[in-house]
């Protein structure tokens, strides 16, 4: 009987195609449209569920009217935590997060030779996983967060830093000063220049050998010029260095590899790629394809440190994927 069924189905179906289709098809979009409803309502309510005491956890934002115009916003003040939770007994525990964008901080890390720079680095207070139970892989939620300084990683992180090994008990150090001399370099590595006179400066034709010269000594007055400051003490090795090239044939100092410092490493390959990509007395710009053509030409020639080079073409390919938002990241250093 249920083969019969089928097959009066199936021949039904067959004498009438167009109709067929248009249902079957009908069908399977209803269907579609059905189960993406309820797998976005399941996600609406079972959000933040993931938590054991969710139900009980509330967050606090506030409300401010400007010119005329109502305006809530999820933030508020950082004494209302321990205000709330004084005067109200109901409130048990109460725990503030910031993210590392509304400090002064940028979060640089280092791990023995190796140097990141992370987008995604929030501060709490130490009741955070009070609150918000998440599964550790390693080390004890209770007492995660209880000394200064104390920083809790996810796994894809651990092992970026350490590999296979163990992440607990490990040390981060921020690379704060690295960063603010990079930084500082940025506008000073060619202040050298001044000392330099504008028909060398400005020559749109080749230099001379006697102009070169005259041009290459923009690095040590350059470097003599920073060490009247105590301040920038950090900076002066990428101004002084940061015409040195990775075979060692650069200048002032004709250092080689990993004796150039590596915020000068850094810098070069910035400065390389700003000349490059620049309209220049003597030259045009090229677009920023020929630049980092051109920069990946130049190390594999032995110019530049190619780890570097590859790295910050990542870098500004990604920007350019964002529509022109510059990413500013610390480069790896070591493996």
């Amino acid at each position: 009987m249920l083969t019969n069924y089928l097959r009066f189905a199936w021949r039904n179906l067959w004498k009438n195609k167009v109709y067929s289709i248009i249902n079957v098809a009908g069908l399977a979009i209803g269907l579609a449209c059905f189960l993406m409803i309820a797998l976005y309502v399941r996600q609406e309510l079972s959000f933040d569920r993931m938590f054991r005491d969710s139900e009980a956890v509330y967050r606090v934002t506030m409300s401010s009217t400007v010119g005329g115009t109502a305006n809530k916003i999820p933030t508020s003040y950082p004494t209302l935590g321990p205000e709330i939770s004084g005067r109200f007994t109901d409130v048990k525990k109460y725990v503030r997060i910031i993210n590392y964008k509304y400090t002064r901080l940028v979060p640089t890390f280092r791990y023995n030779e190796n140097i990141f720079y992370e987008d995604n680095v929030m501060f709490a207070d130490s009741t955070l996983f009070d609150i918000f139970d998440f599964q550790f892989l390693e080390g004890n939620p209770k007492t995660s967060l209880l000394h200064t300084n104390a920083v809790v990683i996810t796994e894809k992180i651990a092992r970026k830093y350490f590999g296979s090994e163990p992440a607990l008990g490990k040390h981060l150090n921020l690379g704060q000063a690295d960063l603010d001399a990079l930084y500082r370099g940025g506008f000073l590595h060619d202040i050298g220049k001044i000392a330099i006179p504008d028909r060398v400066l400005l020559k749109k034709g080749r230099l001379t050998r006697k102009e070169y010269e005259l041009m290459k000594r923009h690095t040590v007055i350059g470097d003599d010029l920073c060490r009247t400051v105590r301040s920038f003490e950090a900076v002066r090795p990428i101004v002084r260095h940061h015409h040195e090239r990775w075979d060692g044939t650069g200048y002032p100092d004709g250092l080689k590899g990993e004796a150039i410092p590596l915020g000068a490493r850094l810098m070069a390959v910035v400065d390389v790629f700003d000349a490059l990509h620049t309209a220049r007395p003597y030259k045009a710009a090229l677009s920023t394809t020929e630049a980092l053509a051109t920069l990946k030409a130049e190390a594999e020639c032995g110019a530049w440190e190619p780890r570097v080079v590859a790295r910050f073409a990542e870098i500004v390919r990604d920007a350019s994927l964002r529509n022109g938002t510059v990413a500013v990241e610390r480069l790896e250093q070591g493996t």
